[in-house]
């Protein structure tokens, strides 16, 4: 006793159907249709011979067509339990059937500043907002301060912009996207300077001390209409001297959408005096969608934001 299963596409979407075709067999006995069930699982394996685990439907036909329609994405198998008069019974498993989510691909339907559900991660629900879609990646940006962070003296100088991604890297969640940084880190090739970069009376262009490249998540966070409801540091660093001192500063955006700095070491070099200053502001992480990632509805608004499914 075994059965025979065709099924007419076995890659569909949520929502659709496809055709299953399943006809008895049985060379040493007649069927019992009656007695013949089936289900669909996410289970590739065996689920034994016992009628209770069949609970998708019965048999009045031979063949009989049914129709598998799944609202979850997945991978998904029709069990197919086979009787025949003599009470034999046996189990057979179709081919896989993949679900994906239905919906738009989410490059070729958001834009900068709309608003995404992005699932909530490590306690932060601010909500999350488009910051750009360039090339066919979509790259989100938290609409609030994800925590607070404090940086201060020379060691933070070095560390600053590693410090904000290492905190914006744990806002990634896998199954929606690839990578996390903070806002302003825009190169990381400057990510640590290293402790033999803090020269006092450094050149104030050496890009490890004095970058520029912040500018283009400002002009991306202007472009969207996107201002942040705290002062946030910027992955940036920026270091002014003059013949006698050196000011080691990070920079920061203002709720405003204003750019600013705040001093965290000082060098003075006629005393050779050093003083650390200590500065607390919002962290804001920007995440990279993975390409796969589909829009299943929303209207990108914040009342509405963008449901987001892969």
């Amino acid at each position: 006793t075994n059965a025979s299963i065709s099924i007419s596409n076995n890659n569909i979407e949520t929502g659709v159907n496809t055709n299953v075709t399943i006809t008895q067999n049985d060379s040493l006995s007649t069927i019992d249709i009656t007695k013949c069930k089936w289900i669909v699982t996410t289970n590739s394996g065996s689920i034994g011979t016992n009628e209770s685990s069949y609970t998708g439907g019965t048999f009045s036909s031979n063949p009989q067509t049914i129709t598998v329609n799944q609202s979850s994405a997945g991978t998904y198998y029709v069990h197919v339990l086979s009787t025949d008069k003599a009470g034999n019974k046996l189990e057979t498993i179709s081919s896989a059937i993949t679900v994906k989510i239905a919906g738009v691909p989410i490059a070729g339907k958001v834009k900068p500043g709309d608003y995404i559900a992005y699932p909530t991660i490590n306690g932060y629900s601010g909500g999350w907002r488009v910051l750009t879609n360039k090339s066919g990646i979509v790259e989100i940006v938290s609409a609030k301060s994800v925590q607070n962070l404090t940086l201060s003296g020379k060691a933070d100088y070095i560390n600053a912009v590693n410090k904000l991604n290492n905190v914006c890297s744990s806002y990634v969640n896998t199954t929606y996207a690839t990578s996390g940084r903070s806002i302003g880190a825009t190169n990381q090739s400057i990510g640590n300077i290293g402790d033999s970069g803090i020269v006092y009376n450094a050149n104030s262009n050496d890009v490890r001390l004095n970058d520029t490249y912040y500018q283009n998540d400002i002009d991306a966070l202007n472009a969207a209409g996107i201002r942040f409801d705290v002062t946030t540091w910027l992955g940036s660093r920026v270091h002014a001297l003059s013949s006698s001192w050196s000011n080691f500063n990070v920079r920061r955006v203002n709720s405003d959408g204003s750019v600013s700095s705040n001093i965290i070491l000082y060098r003075e070099y006629s005393g050779g005096g050093t003083d650390h200053y200590s500065y607390t502001y919002g962290v804001e992480a920007a995440v990279s969608l993975k390409t796969g990632i589909k829009v299943t509805g929303g209207e990108g608004t914040e009342a509405s934001p963008y449901q987001i499914g892969i």
